[in-house]
């Protein structure tokens, strides 16, 4: 009736699940942990599917060597990415010699932001992350010097309104600013 015939057989289907999160899986792992009945023997009459789950948190770092492809190198830079050391890194050839969609992968799943050029086909891990801190190190120094000067304006142009001259004199050591400081207020010191 359904067209199945004894002779005929099925292929199974395996599911896997991979977590991207750095942090422990914290979700049930089988559809009776879903469950909020726990009468283990009503349960036995219910199928149990279990999920096969890879999740960074519970992969030792020898057993990522198992990996063949990009995945194990994502998924053992995501285990790691909070760390500050990068020595883990520099343990493991692999990332020596990494393609750039598993750099791409790291990049979404960990908002790294490693930069690669696409004509790359091997890219060295640790000599592109390091650039990268290096990078994003600089950018903050950058950022943090603008907004100093930019604070540091704001109070000079407060004192000078307010006609605390002998204070500017305080905090501007250069006499040479300070005079351009008065001419652009009008002040005459």
């Amino acid at each position: 009736m359904s067209g199945f015939r004894k002779t005929d057989k099925l292929v199974p289907v395996i599911t896997l699940v991979v977590d991207f999160g750095a942090g422990e899986w914290d979700a049930p792992c089988s559809l009776h942990e879903m469950f909020s009945i726990k009468n283990e023997k009503l349960l036995t009459f219910v199928p149990d599917y279990k999920i096969n789950l890879i999740s960074p948190s519970e992969i030792s770092d020898l057993e990522f060597e198992k990996f063949k492809t990009g995945l194990g190198s994502a998924m053992q830079f995501i285990k790691h990415q909070k760390d500050k050391n990068l020595s883990w890194m520099k343990d493991y050839k692999r990332f020596e010699k990494v393609d750039f969609e598993t750099v791409n992968l790291i990049n979404v799943v960990t908002n790294s932001k490693i930069k690669v050029e696409k004509k790359e086909e091997e890219i060295n891990m640790c000599y592109a992350f390091e650039n990268s801190m290096r990078e994003a190190k600089e950018l903050g120094i950058e950022i943090g010097k603008a907004e100093g000067e930019n604070k540091f304006a704001k109070l000079i142009n407060f004192l000078l309104k307010d006609k605390r001259n002998a204070e500017v004199m305080e905090v501007t050591e250069n006499e040479e600013k300070r005079q351009e400081l008065y001419k652009f207020y009008g002040i005459s010191d």
